[in-house]
């Protein structure tokens, strides 16, 4: 890949002890930011991160490539819950297979059906 890397550090804590889904994010002081964990997997291979105003939404995986299911079932949850994943942007990791899942995101949105990478 080209292009520098970047990163961030953030503080976080829990909102309410009593529901660990919901979370307070400070990267910069003294501006914070609702994080809610939509859903995790049982051994934290994929967590699905929310807003409450469901404006941003975050999909995080150990993998590097999800597989199409597992992201289809994903994405139709998200909506579901009323996030709008229209401008749903897809990090790449390689750029063969990046090219490929954002056709496929496209794709499914539109109801046309999965292409074949």
């Amino acid at each position: 890949m080209d292009g520098q890397i970047s990163k961030v550090s953030g503080i976080a804590w829990l909102v309410d002890p009593k529901i660990k889904a919901k979370w307070e994010v400070q990267f910069i002081w003294p501006f914070t930011l609702d994080y809610w964990v939509i859903e995790i997997e049982e051994n934290y291979n994929y967590a699905v991160i929310g807003e409450p105003d469901r404006e941003n939404l975050w999909i995080l995986s150990r993998k590097p490539i999800m597989e199409k299911e597992l992201l289809s079932r994903i994405i139709k949850n998200t909506k579901s819950k009323g996030y709008d994943l229209s401008n749903l942007i897809l990090t790449p990791q390689d750029p063969i297979n990046s090219t490929c899942m954002t056709q496929w995101i496209e794709e499914v949105d539109k109801n046309k059906g999965a292409p074949i990478c």
